[in-house]
């Protein structure tokens, strides 16, 4: 039960990753156009608008890059949980 359990939190992780990888990159592609419009106009306010969101950004990068590292060390613990069942019934069997 744990197993699935651990499955469905890995899921839900992957879930959250695709999400968050397009928001950011709709986000990214939003600053863009808006430093392009800032870098047309001269405005120091929409420069400064421009500079909030990019660090908004890098914080949601920064939680999408320690989301995917964990879960890649849960998915790596589950496959060793998974191996090293295989390795016990390959061994009952022979």
């Amino acid at each position: 039960m744990k197993n699935e359990q651990n499955l469905q939190m890995i899921s839900k992780q992957i879930s959250f990753l695709r999400l968050a990888a397009n928001k950011i990159e709709a986000d990214i592609s939003t600053n863009h156009c808006q430093l392009k419009d800032a870098l047309l106009s001269s405005s120091k306010v929409k420069l400064h608008l421009v500079e909030r969101d990019e660090a908004r950004n890098s914080f949601d990068i920064s939680i999408f890059l320690s989301t995917l590292a964990n879960t890649k060390k849960d998915i790596i613990q589950v496959f060793k949980k998974v191996s090293a069942l295989k390795k016990l019934f390959e061994g009952e069997i022979v």
